[in-house]
């Protein structure tokens, strides 16, 4: 089906941007009270994201190894920093980005170890 090693990375982010987003709905849900309506409703909409990230990781698993798959997995802490601070008006300190920074590196030694 797909073809090209650049539209399997961009599907692989596709799914962990997805997964990612999962957190934004959960926060967000944390805001009402657990046995309300809008609380359900996001909660629902987890479930649904789960599904489909589920589906979609399925489909990855036949484009890479797992190891591979797994260890970029990690870029959805970067990206739950940046949800917080564009959605949630969180602060990134220097330890946050020096964080994710070792973790970017990580994932790029993985992914070019075999090239």
């Amino acid at each position: 089906m797909i073809n090209s090693k650049a539209k399997k990375y961009m599907l692989l982010y596709a799914a962990f941007f997805l997964y990612s987003f999962l957190f934004v709905i959960a926060k967000h849900a944390g805001i009402y009270p657990l046995l309300s309506w809008p609380a359900f409703l996001l909660y629902f909409s987890c479930f649904f994201v789960m599904g489909l990230y589920a589906i979609l990781w399925q489909q990855i698993l036949k484009w890479f190894p797992l190891t591979v798959a797994y260890v970029n997995r990690a870029v959805t802490i970067p990206l739950g920093m940046l949800w917080g601070m564009l959605l949630f008006g969180e602060i990134i300190k220097w330890n946050m980005l020096l964080g994710a920074a070792v973790i970017v590196c990580g994932i790029l030694l993985m992914v070019t170890r075999d090239e």
